[in-house]
């Protein structure tokens, strides 16, 4: 998690809320992270995932996410144990998209999945005046991503091509 540059608040507060998840249990069962694109919500999750060695389970934009599947297959991955026994996180990326004929019922799902779960859910959203999120606020932390600086975004430039990251 600290090589995904900027939003180091942002980020202390994701790290908080999925350890009171791994010590208990948080106040909020389920946490939104919302910010522009590009910002580093999602890379978030997935680098947080690997610093606790936790199971990852992603449900995108690009899946079906109607109320059927979602009742489905994010439910199963809620609420039951995994195999090994590691914590599992659940990941449903950009929930604000979720619309239209092929999304029917999915953000009703998710609050009933939400209820139920033994596992950390963590969503990500663009944009948090979109109206389909007014339920989905109620029930969740929400963790603010801010666009990047410009310094930010030289730092992790020279980062990414430093001589050693690129085998020279």
């Amino acid at each position: 998690l600290d090589e995904v540059v900027g939003n180091e608040e942002a980020k202390r507060l994701l790290r908080s809320w999925l350890n009171s998840w791994i010590s208990g249990s948080p106040k909020h069962r389920a946490l939104l992270l919302v910010g522009p694109p590009g910002v580093g919500k999602t890379a978030s999750v997935h680098a947080i995932a690997r610093d606790l060695d936790v199971e990852l389970v992603e449900f995108n934009a690009s899946d079906k996410r109607n109320r059927e599947n979602i009742e489905k297959i994010v439910w199963r991955a809620a609420t039951q144990e995994t195999l090994d026994g590691r914590e599992r996180v659940i990941l449903l990326d950009e929930v604000d998209g979720l619309s239209g004929i092929g999304d029917r019922g999915g953000l009703g799902a998710i609050l009933k999945v939400i209820e139920q779960t033994v596992h950390p859910i963590i969503m990500t959203a663009n944009d948090m005046s979109n109206p389909r999120l007014k339920d989905l606020l109620k029930v969740c932390e929400v963790v603010t991503y801010q666009a990047l600086d410009a310094e930010n975004m030289m730092l992790s430039l020279i980062h990414i091509s430093e001589p050693t990251r690129l085998g020279m």
